[in-house]
């Protein structure tokens, strides 16, 4: 039943580029307990924005390049860094179902491997490249569970275990 609902989740989220905004809706809410908002503002936010990488995909990224990545503010608690602009964004696609049959909204129920391949920290920095000494829960409304497209560069810093995407731009659907 695990493995039926990740790959109805996987496959609903590579069908959403093609679909509009109603059709996506249905397609993760179907056969998972996916909340009814969250499913339309990834839905919304994927459509028409072929050039936006998954999670998994965006980790696959050498430090120094640029990406766009499509996630939602998802991870281990706390998700938001207390004294660094920094959090967590995951693929909702592979976490949500492990989520939410385990009752909990962080990803601290999802088997390790799915969370690694499915998640990376993401960070606001100074000119100089150096992260931000302040919270970024908060910021413009920014929360837990927010769909959010990120563009920005890996960190010059990152490994493949660890990608880090220092924040350029990015839309939080509310």
């Amino acid at each position: 039943m695990h493995t039926t609902h990740l790959i109805a989740l996987s496959l609903a989220a590579a069908s959403l580029v093609a679909c509009n905004p109603k059709e996506a809706v249905k397609a993760l809410t179907s056969d998972q307990n996916v909340t009814q908002e969250m499913a339309v503002r990834f839905a919304e936010n994927m459509v028409g924005l072929p050039r936006a990488l998954v999670v998994s995909d965006a980790r696959k990224a050498a430090p120094g390049e640029k990406v766009t990545v499509k996630g939602a503010v998802l991870g281990e608690e706390p998700v938001f860094a207390e004294n660094i602009a920094s959090f967590t964004i995951g693929d909702p696609a592979q976490l949500l179902a492990n989520m939410q049959e385990h009752g909990t909204w962080t990803t601290d129920s999802v088997p390790v491997e799915i969370r690694k391949d499915n998640t990376m920290t993401v960070q606001f920095v100074d000119e100089q490249g150096n992260p931000i000494k302040q919270s970024a829960k908060g910021v413009n409304g920014l929360k837990e569970r927010d769909a959010v497209i990120i563009t920005g560069t890996i960190d010059p810093h990152s490994t493949p275990e660890r990608p880090v995407l220092n924040i350029e731009s990015i839309v939080i659907e509310k």
